[in-house]
């Protein structure tokens, strides 16, 4: 698992089952959050013979037959233990599938993996990727390696730019830049992803995107950044690194957003955030002046009554 371990209880335990905490039966591994007094009183609820947990300080009549694991972090060590065990019984093997459309002009590394009814323009695939059924790669996209690309997502296509003309009529701006997407990018299903107007939109190493996202054109995302479901960047928008943008938040477009930061969800962001901030609301604000508004409001609304 990658990191220290303490055991305490029984030595002889054994699980041949990987199940949540709640549901845990005899013969199972879980994990556990909790510290403390709740945490002691979990231990004696939970089924599962083995639990990996932070540190607590317990009896060993509390603990009884079961096996604890003592390790900084939970959650991680239990991701690393499915990982290990898993991870390569799930991980799709390198391929192409005869279903699959891909121009002579595409450019693919090794051990790719390109799954049922692909399309790949003139693009560029890095070493160890994974390309779902129904995904489109447009032309000049450059994709680098361990990257996931899930089921019908929509990939370095054209970005929505129209203009009025002098006859009052619609004009769609050309886009002809391309769009660059860093090393172990992961990016889930139903996703849509612009390339540059004239430039580049670029997606940063490690950045994880989850369901239903828009990106939009000349949008930068640095590394390591957790996009959850439907949030939408419009043209242009910025965010730093290690941010993590709450489910349906929406950036206008243009706006910068500095590293560290949260923004909760369906949150609306039309100012500038620097970093280490936690901003929320629509529109959105720093968290503090957040909720003074909210018991202003509050006291105004019971003022009434």
């Amino acid at each position: 698992i990658g990191c220290e371990y303490r055991l305490r209880g029984s030595v002889d335990n054994f699980a041949i089952k990987f199940q949540s905490f709640f549901e845990a039966e005899e013969d199972s591994v879980c994990w556990m959050r909790a510290n403390g007094d709740e945490a002691i009183e979990l231990v004696k609820y939970t089924k599962c013979n083995i639990l990996i947990c932070s540190e607590i300080e317990i009896s060993d009549e509390q603990i009884g037959s079961k096996t604890l694991v003592f390790v900084e972090n939970p959650h991680l060590a239990y991701l690393r233990l499915l990982s290990n065990l898993f991870g390569r019984m799930l991980r799709p093997k390198p391929g192409v599938h005869a279903s699959s459309i891909i121009s002579p002009d595409a450019k693919i590394g090794a051990n790719v993996f390109i799954g049922p009814y692909v399309t790949l323009g003139a693009c560029t695939l890095g070493d160890n990727c994974i390309i779902k059924s129904h995904a489109v790669v447009h032309d000049g996209v450059v994709v680098g390696s361990n990257v996931l690309i899930s089921e019908y997502c929509n990939i370095g296509g054209e970005g929505f730019g129209y203009i009025k003309n002098e006859n009052d009529q619609l004009e769609n701006m050309m886009h002809i830049g391309s769009l660059i997407i860093e090393n172990d990018v992961a990016i889930f299903p139903y996703t849509n992803v612009d390339r540059g107007t004239l430039g580049v939109t670029k997606i940063g190493r490690g950045t994880k995107i989850d369901h239903f996202c828009h990106i939009g054109h000349n949008s930068e995302i640095g590394i390591n950044n957790v996009i959850t479901p439907n949030v939408t960047l419009l043209g242009g928008a910025k965010i730093g690194n290690h941010c993590i943008i709450g489910a349906g938040a929406m950036l206008r477009d243009g706006v910068r957003v500095g590293s560290n930061v949260t923004i909760g969800m369906s949150s609306v962001v039309t100012k500038n955030i620097s970093d280490n901030e936690v901003w929320v609301g629509s529109p959105a604000r720093p968290i503090d002046e957040f909720k003074l508004l909210q018991k202003q409001i509050l006291f105004f609304l019971e003022s009434k009554n």
